[in-house]
């Protein structure tokens, strides 16, 4: 069959498995051994948890990168664009590379059927291994134990955070979770683990295979980047990293810390517009929302909070919205254009009595809140990548 010749029709090809999300590493590990996919010479960190993994990630490659590496970064998913998962020097891949790699992944794959996850991430993979870099940092997509990413040896993991989500896919109790959390440890590699109050069994799985085992408030803290408008348990994962790596990719923090004085990511309690305060956050899950909470709770009062919301069907839950539901004075909900997206009966069950409205999709009922806000308003885009996404960047 004749390969793809633009990137459009490559992603679209490569949807080929019937199943969106299929867990499991008995079908990319063979092809990634066939590509010597598994091990890299640089030192390679693996960034597994609920929340915060693309946080962790994208500071650390601003870190490397300021510092004068040569540093790879894949996150999942993305924004606007499919190129910002797969970054080496803080620069999305191009079309051309990337069209390049899944040529590579096409023909070794033979007839493994592969997911949409697993043919990307070993696409991105091969990447890297022709990019020679300094250091690489991988984000776990889902769990940890049977994610596509897990297929790679490194040098060491952080775990962010354990919260309830995906559940029917990684249990339902947050212990049950932090195993499969904990399958991305390796023997006597070191863990960073940023969770104040992390599970039993996260515990007791990395006391017996990772060396050290580092644990947030009590082996380290986030004093040296305090200045960050982020969650410090991140920011402190991220410092540890540095740490724990500075034998092999030394950085020197003041040098690196003027230069992150204005970092942020994109998506992630993110100021757009200031007339009116408009703000963007991927957040999809309770803790997520409750973080979101915090960072509305501690801006000015404004005169009126509008939110544009919309959410997949598996993210519902009777409590999902219940730390915004008493900080948002109107509700615009539409649906997202995906099968996995919540109708709107769904997500009217969320408000009850709270003041909502809803449109047929999420440009329409961003217009709408938009062009009724003041410049004393507050306008918040929230409830996924899939709805922070629609809107074009601001």
């Amino acid at each position: 069959m004749e390969k793809p010749n633009n990137l459009e029709t490559w992603l679209s090809r490569i949807e080929f498995h019937p199943e969106i999300i299929k867990l499991g590493l008995e079908r990319i590990r063979p092809v990634a051994e066939r590509l010597g996919l598994t091990t890299f010479s640089c030192p390679v960190v693996m960034v597994a948890g609920t929340n915060g993994k693309g946080t962790v990630v994208n500071l650390l490659s601003e870190i490397y990168f300021q510092s004068g590496y040569r540093v790879g970064a894949y996150t999942s998913p993305h924004l606007w664009s499919f190129n910002e998962r797969i970054q080496v020097q803080r620069t999305p891949v191009s079309d051309g590379d990337l069209c390049q790699a899944f040529t590579v992944i096409e023909d070794a794959r033979e007839e493994i059927p592969l997911t949409y996850f697993e043919f990307t991430t070993l696409a991105a993979l091969w990447h890297f291994q022709q990019a020679k870099l300094d250091v690489l940092v991988l984000e776990i997509g889902l769990g940890g134990r049977l994610d596509a990413v897990n297929i790679v040896d490194h040098d060491l993991a952080v775990v962010t955070s354990i919260g309830l989500d995906h559940q029917s896919y990684l249990g339902e109790t947050r212990d049950a979770i932090a195993i499969e959390k904990a399958g991305i440890l390796r023997a006597g590699k070191p863990v960073v683990i940023g969770d104040p109050n992390p599970p039993k069994t996260l515990i007791k799985k990395a006391n017996a295979l990772a060396d050290p085992v580092l644990l947030y408030g009590r082996d380290f803290d986030d004093a040296p980047l305090k200045s960050l408008s982020l969650v410090q348990s991140n920011l402190a994962c991220v410092w540890e990293v540095v740490k724990q790596l500075q034998s092999r990719v030394p950085v020197s923090l003041s040098t690196v810390l003027p230069s992150l004085k204005h970092f942020s990511v994109p998506g992630r309690c993110e100021i757009v517009c200031r007339d009116p305060l408009i703000i963007r956050d991927v957040s999809h899950n309770a803790d997520s929302f409750q973080n979101l909470a915090n960072f509305l709770n501690a801006l000015p009062t404004p005169k009126r909070r509008r939110a544009v919301f919309s959410c997949y069907r598996d993210k519902l839950t009777p409590t999902l919205l219940s730390p915004l539901l008493p900080l948002i004075d109107e509700w615009h909900i539409a649906p997202l254009a995906e099968t996995r997206g919540a109708s709107i009966d769904e997500l009217t069950s969320l408000f009850g009595h709270h003041p909502h409205v809803s449109y047929p999709d999420i440009p329409t009922a961003f217009d709408v809140a938009k062009q009724a806000s003041q410049p004393d308003d507050q306008l918040i885009v929230l409830g996924s990548f899939a709805v922070v996404g629609i809107i074009d960047p601001i």
